[in-house]
């Protein structure tokens, strides 16, 4: 997602909140970021979504949403409000939300504190002074943008990955009776032989082919129990085309020959 606009900011407040805050919702006409300076508060929605905030934290209110800001009347409150509008907004906010900037680390959250701080510094009301404004808004969201985003792109990474190994195991459980070659897998998940032979060995603790020779000698100890098929034939019904190479890897992997292990008590 590319942010080409930078946010109009239409004012710039700091504000000692009073008791009246916590009694009623009320709403913004334009979107809000809520900087919390002094003080902790819960961000309330009519919905019953509630965000806690401490000193340092940012929550956002679209706008023309109503809220109201808890916190104990005893405790000072004192919050920067920052109201924008924005065109890329809608865009942002299909990612971001208050929960997930709850949860943004210690690095991140410090980085946006830093620039709220320079934004009470900064001084003037004419266009240039708008447009740093408007710059370090930018960033604060941008910021959050990524953070968040980098998590969910992390969390769809992993899921696809996971799906692929499952896909690339229930072919294997399908076809191990056929001579399979790792181009042959691939091709069917539609990715290339390295990155499933990368992926695979990483997420598992063994490689994608000795989980095909697993599978192979499992199907292979089934039939040898049953007792109706040759040696040989049991040996070619789980895609191995040499009977002494089968006979080989089995005893590796069983430890003993394919006729002792059929010989053995159950």
């Amino acid at each position: 997602m590319e942010f080409t606009q930078l946010p109009k900011v239409m004012n710039v407040r700091v504000i000692v909140f009073e008791t009246i805050w916590a009694q009623d919702f009320h709403a913004s006409h334009a979107n809000e970021l809520l900087h919390v300076l002094d003080g902790r508060f819960e961000l309330t929605f009519p919905d019953g979504r509630r965000y806690p905030a401490k000193v340092g934290d940012t929550l956002i209110v679209p706008l023309n949403t109503m809220h109201k800001d808890i916190f104990e009347f005893e405790d000072d409150l004192k919050i920067m409000i920052v109201n924008f509008t924005w065109p890329h907004f809608e865009e942002f906010s299909q990612t971001v939300n208050n929960s997930n900037i709850n949860k943004m680390p210690p690095e991140v959250r410090n980085e946006i504190r830093w620039i709220f701080e320079k934004m009470r510094e900064d001084r003037g009301g004419g266009e240039l002074d708008r447009v740093v404004a408007g710059a370090r808004i930018m960033n604060v969201l941008t910021l959050i943008h990524r953070e968040i985003n980098r998590e969910t792109d992390s969390e769809v990474e992993s899921d696809a990955r996971h799906e692929l190994i499952q896909a690339a195991r229930r072919y294997i459980e399908r076809n191990y009776a056929q001579p399979l070659r790792l181009e042959d897998i691939a091709v069917h998940l539609r990715v290339s032989p390295f990155h499933l032979s990368r992926v695979f060995s990483q997420e598992s603790d063994f490689s994608l082919f000795e989980y095909l020779s697993e599978v192979r000698i499992n199907a292979a100890k089934k039939l040898l129990r049953d007792g109706r098929l040759l040696i040989s034939e049991v040996a070619e019904r789980t895609g191995y085309d040499n009977g002494n190479y089968f006979a080989k890897v089995f005893r590796r992997k069983v430890g003993c020959s394919p006729g002792k292990y059929r010989s053995l008590p159950e």
